[in-house]
C-alpha cells in the first residue's frame, strides 16, 4: 500500500473543495452553480478513480504467486466494489 497516500490526499482535497462550494440554497431552481459543480466534482472523483486503477494494477503486476495476490486482493476489496473498478 505504498504511494496511495497521494491518491488519498488528492481525494481529499477534491471533496473539501466541493463541500466549500456548497453555500448557496441548494432548492433554488434557478441557480445552477451547484450542478456545475457536482459535475466538476465527479470529474475529479473520475480522475481519482483511473489513479487507483493504475495503482491497483501496478501492484498487482509486480506479484509472482497466488497467496500474495490473494492478500493484495483482501486489502482492495472494499476499493474494488467501484462500478469504475
Amino acid at each position: 500500500m505504498e504511494n496511495i497516500q497521494t491518491i488519498v490526499d488528492r481525494f481529499s482535497a477534491y471533496v473539501s473543495n466541493f463541500r466549500s462550494k456548497i453555500t448557496k440554497n441548494l432548492l433554488d431552481y434557478m441557480d445552477d452553480t451547484f450542478d456545475r459543480d457536482f459535475v466538476e466534482f465527479n470529474v475529479d472523483v473520475s480522475r481519482v478513480e483511473n489513479e487507483l486503477t493504475l495503482y491497483i494494477d501496478q501492484n498487482f503486476s509486480n506479484i509472482v504467486n497466488i497467496e500474495d495476490s490473494l492478500r493484495l486482493l483482501r486489502k482492495f476489496r472494499s476499493i474494488l466494489h467501484r462500478d469504475n473498478l
